[in-house]
Formats: structure tokens, sequence, C-alpha cells
């Protein structure tokens, strides 16, 4: 494997506490003194354990020799991440371009890598897979994590992942009943729905129904008034 790599996670995660040292403050004195030397000051802090599934096997982070950018479900939901073109912001390499003109899959360039149209006969240099399915990209109301791996992936991948792969994992169904309901409102008459259920019908059998919805009136004034398709 290639140490060239990036991989951005999110998925709940397990907290442990490990312990923390401030660095010690060493504060000469003047010439002619004697140096002082103040106490060191120790503090706990709250390292988060992100699970990784870039070679196929769920792998902690911290275990993988490799550039990590993890991103937790607040994060997402804080900086408004719904997309994957969202992910160009935050993710270094990573640019996600419009397709054209009907064509509603946008352009994924990572390492440099990008396929030269979004045709169906062409493959892309960074495929996408939900579920383990290889798909066009999607909205993410309903993921549970974000992995992205920029290295050659012809091995675990396919012949074709020459840039890198992006894979998107469902969240899975609750055990117990609940769920969420989102309702945002915006200038321009934005209104965005977003909710999702969880319905445990036994121990082994649970289902979970989800949805997106976003709407917004155009910013611009069709001056010719006629309809942009003629």
């Amino acid at each position: 494997m290639n140490n060239d790599k990036t991989l951005i996670a999110t998925q709940p995660v397990q907290r442990n506490l490990r312990l923390q040292c401030a660095v010690a403050a060493l504060v000469a004195a003047s010439a002619g003194q004697a140096p002082a030397v103040f106490a060191q000051e120790r503090g706990f802090v709250a390292l988060e354990e992100v699970v990784v599934t870039a070679r196929r096997r769920q792998e902690l982070a911290t275990d993988i020799p490799i550039a990590i950018t993890a991103m937790n479900e607040n994060f997402l939901r804080e900086q408004n991440i719904g997309e994957i073109r969202d992910l160009g912001v935050h993710v270094p390499s990573l640019r996600v371009s419009a397709g054209g003109p009907g064509v509603n899959a946008p352009l994924i360039t990572l390492r440099g890598q990008r396929p030269s149209e979004p045709l169906l006969t062409l493959d892309p240099a960074v495929p996408i897979y939900f579920a383990e399915v290889v798909m066009t990209p999607t909205d993410g109301t309903n993921l549970a994590m974000y992995d992205l791996s920029s290295v050659q992936q012809g091995t675990l991948f396919g012949r074709n992942s020459t840039g890198g792969a992006l894979i998107l994992t469902p969240q899975a169904p609750g055990t117990e009943f609940g769920g969420y309901a989102e309702v945002k409102v915006g200038n321009y008459d934005l209104i965005q729905l977003e909710g999702a259920v969880d319905l445990p019908v036994s121990d082994t059998m649970q289902f979970r129904l989800s949805g997106r919805k976003l709407e917004r009136d155009g910013y611009q004034s069709n001056v010719a008034d006629l309809p942009f398709a003629e």
C-alpha cells in the first residue's frame, strides 16, 4: 500500500480517556539569578476513537499509518453537510464540481485524477460505494460514515479506482423506536425538510425510514419572459 493516503470518516464513536501532559513551563530569570522552574500542569483530554473501513474491514484510525480527517455527526450538522459536493470544502486534495448541463452527478477530483466527462461509458477514477455497492452520488441524510481513501484502490475496490474510493456507510436502524425531524427556512423561500424514524420489529429485525426535501426559488430574473428550455 502506498502511504500517500487520506481518509475521511464519520461515525458514532466511543470515548476513552487518555492522559495528555501539558508542556512544562520553564522560565529563566535575569542574568545572575537561578532559573525558576514552574510546576507541570497535567490535564485529561477525551480522545475519540474513529472506526474506518477503507481496507474493507473495521479498523481504528489510530492503527492505520495514514493521514486522517475525522468529522463527527455534530460537525456534519453544524456545517450543513448533506451532499457529497459539500465535502470538497473540508477535505484536502478533494474537489467536487458540477457535472455540466443536464448532468446531475458531480465530477469528483482526488489527487488530481478525474474523469474527462461524466458518462456512463466511462469508469470514474474515484468511484462511490453505498453499502458496498457502486453507485452515483447521493444525498447524505441516511449516512453514518464518510470514508474517503485517496490512494489506488484497485485491489479492494476494482481496477479503475486509480484516484481512490469514496465509501458511504448507511445509518443502521436503531433497536429502540425513535427518530428526529428538522425544518430549515431561509431567503429566496428556502425550505428544507429532513427526518428519520427507527422502527424495531424484533431483536433481529429493524427498519429505518428517512427522507430529505429541499426547495428554493431562483435568484435570477428571466428578463426574456420565456422558458429557459426554449
